[in-house]
């Protein structure tokens, strides 16, 4: 059965009406209201709203956001494939279902960033070196040279560089391997003997879940996995076909960026652990700051960098880097903001596999403990008819840059979570999950039908669908001495 969908709100307004009740009538009746309005002390009800103090106008509008939200959710929808919950400054003032475990789709993402800002300092970089096993001598290394993947999801080359900005307002957020490559002819770097060597050790080597669906591979939805990531894996950019030897991959782009800027290079390009005697850096890259990798990850719904962030986070605390190692970090860090987890799965860190569960309350605990300590995560988010996935949504006057929230989709499945600027510019935090959907279509109309109205918040219900009009009050035989 569902939960009751805004108890706290209507228990809130009966407090308030009763108290407002009892003050009411403990005022004798000869006494004139204060006001000086001879119409409202003569000819109003004395359960009339139009008597309400000003501290009713919030429980009014808290009740009628509730009615609305009802509308918006539509009688068609299974209320146990869906959840809401709505919360002003921490506290929830609507909800259904909120402890519904769900599919979170790409919603995923917001833990993943959370639990990964709560470890990884924001300015933190990746940093990407190339090694060797003896010093350059006269300007040659005798031998091959390993890179060292760092897990730096966006080194790429400037082939297919635009692509990591999918907005033009939007500075790219990227790694440049050709930057990596200059670094090393400026160290003095003539020839390299033997090959450049991918070296993918930081983490492990699956690249893909293998509960994932096939398509999400061959239709370009994410690239295989790999520390040593370039151009996201894909072999080839415009048909996205994915490499199937990632660091071999990275090893072959960066000889070619040592050929353009005069290095020469004798070994084929290969994939393979760094021995430990390559203790010379001969160059590095570093990324952009994590802070700004985070953000990017959620702007434009990055699975790719979801999934190695969840595996740094797993290095950072000691683990192997693993999804699995990952997702169990994920999973603590919503026990200690206290989140019931009963039900909760966290399968990846991208959303992409249909096996996790999430609830409206766990992402909505995370939004707001984000808000708090790693404002990262709210910077990163799309902006309604502005950025990343919701640049192209969402653009009226009434919803343009008032939601700025990570949007899921999967077959049958829509997410929206995120804040809504109020129309009196107060912050809410929501979260809605919906599984089971007809259409991707009806999971968009969904969302943009509840964003509208939690834009319109705090609006009050039209006086006359809570009280009876002056007219008929008027024609109330009077009360009998």
């Amino acid at each position: 059965m569902a939960l009751p969908r805004f108890t706290i709100p209507i228990t809130s307004g009966v407090i308030a009406l009763g108290a407002w009740f009892v003050h009411i009538v403990a005022v004798p009746p000869d006494i004139p209201a204060s006001s000086g309005d001879a119409s409202v002390a003569q000819g109003t009800p004395v359960l009339s709203s139009r008597r309400a103090p000003t501290m009713l106008a919030q429980a009014n509008a808290t009740v009628y956001l509730g009615s609305q939200l009802d509308a918006a959710l539509g009688a068609e929808l299974n209320e146990l494939d869906t959840c809401l919950v709505v919360r002003q400054r921490g506290q929830a003032i609507y909800t259904l279902n909120a402890f519904q475990p769900l599919i979170p789709a790409s919603n995923e993402k917001l833990v993943t960033a959370y639990t990964a800002l709560t470890i990884i300092p924001p300015d933190t970089k990746y940093v990407t070196e190339v090694r060797s096993d003896v010093p350059v001598d006269g300007g040659v290394i005798v031998g091959n040279v390993w890179v060292s993947g760092s897990g730096d999801p966006l080194l790429s080359t400037d082939l297919v560089g635009a692509d990591f900005a999918v907005r033009d307002d939007l500075p790219p957020v990227r790694t440049r391997l050709e930057d990596l490559a200059t670094a090393i002819d400026q160290a003095g770097v003539t020839r390299i003997s033997g090959s450049v060597v991918g070296d993918e050790s930081r983490y492990d080597s699956v690249r893909y879940q293998p509960t994932w669906k096939s398509s999400y591979a061959t239709q370009g939805e994410v690239g295989p996995q790999s520390a040593f990531t370039v151009n996201r894996n894909f072999a080839t950019w415009e048909t996205r076909r994915p490499s199937g030897n990632p660091p071999a991959l990275g090893a072959e782009l960066l000889t070619a960026e040592l050929q353009a800027v005069g290095v020469t290079v004798n070994g084929p390009p290969v994939s393979g652990d760094a021995p430990e005697q390559a203790t010379y850096v001969v160059a590095s890259v570093a990324s952009p700051p994590f802070a700004d990798i985070a953000g990017d990850t959620l702007r434009d719904s990055d699975n790719l960098a979801a999934e190695l962030i969840l595996k740094e986070v797993a290095v950072r605390t000691g683990a192997e880097g693993t999804t699995a190692n990952g997702s169990a970090v994920a999973f603590s860090k919503l026990t200690e903001l206290g989140v019931d987890t009963s039900g909760i799965v966290i399968v990846d860190g991208s959303g992409l596999d249909r096996g996790n569960r999430q609830t409206c309350q766990s992402l909505s605990v995370v939004l707001d403990a984000a808000s708090a300590a790693t404002p990262t995560v709210l910077e990163g988010l799309p902006i309604s008819g502005t950025t990343g996935t919701l640049a192209d949504r969402m653009q009226s006057d009434a919803l343009k840059g008032k939601i700025r929230a990570k949007t899921g989709a999967l077959s049958g499945v829509a997410a929206l979570s995120g804040f809504a600027t109020a129309s009196n510019d107060t912050q809410l935090t929501f979260s809605l999950l919906a599984n089971g959907l007809a259409s991707d279509q009806a999971g968009r109309n969904l969302q943009d039908a509840v964003a509208k109205k939690l834009v319109a918040y705090p609006t009050a219900p039209p006086t006359e669908l809570l009280a009876p009009p002056e007219s008929v009050a008027a024609q109330k035989p009077a009360a009998t001495p």
